[in-house]
């Protein structure tokens, strides 16, 4: 069908979103049987390690899926106890300087994708999927948020995966995400798409 054809072209012309950066998963807080001291269903079931006040230090500021928007970060003014006590922490470097948040559950056409720019150090769940770019890349940081957040990449995202005819609750992973086709522009072809992703930020 054409609208598949398209999206074969789209892909063809572009390198996959892994192949350029580094995406990765939030953390993952609770899990029984898992973390240092190891987690109890009570444990879980009473969510320890968020608290609503910092604690002290080692409490940062939390953000769920649902913080995430097109363009902006919400709070719901959690923190969280980040260390060995959390069951899959992940490196901390995932949660500081300049980094993508994609929520890993898709909104309706036409702006499925719903993904921000932050820098400052906080931690995100696993229902928020982290973009960093890595080692020395031509790609810019706001173009790439650009695309993913563009009709287009939203056109092709429905397409290939066909999310919304499958689950009433559908969501993408960071394996798919992966897949994400990205164009490699130009200095001048990303200016435009930066310029207006400043605006809209």
């Amino acid at each position: 069908d054409s609208k598949r054809d398209l999206c074969k072209k789209i892909s063809s012309i572009s390198s996959s979103l892994g192949a350029v950066v580094e995406v990765k998963n939030g953390v993952q807080a609770y899990t029984v049987g898992e973390g240092n001291p190891i987690q109890t269903e009570e444990m879980k079931r009473n969510r320890v390690y968020h608290s609503k006040e910092k604690v002290d230090d080692s409490w940062i500021k939390y953000v769920d899926g649902v913080d995430i928007h097109r363009y902006w970060l919400g709070w719901s003014g959690q923190y969280i106890k980040y260390g060995k006590n959390l069951t899959r922490h992940r490196k901390f470097e995932l949660f500081r300087g300049e980094r993508i948040l994609v929520r890993q559950i898709p909104a309706k056409p036409p702006y499925s994708i719903l993904a921000t720019f932050i820098k400052k150090i906080l931690i995100n769940d696993n229902n928020g999927m982290i973009i960093r770019i890595i080692n020395n890349n031509d790609l810019k940081i706001y173009y790439i948020l650009g695309l993913l957040n563009s009709q287009l990449m939203s056109f092709w995202f429905n397409t290939t995966f066909n999310k919304f005819q499958r689950k009433i609750f559908p969501q993408f992973k960071v394996k798919e995400l992966a897949q994400f086709p990205i164009y490699k522009a130009s200095k001048e072809q990303q200016s435009g798409i930066i310029t207006l992703v400043n605006k809209l930020l």
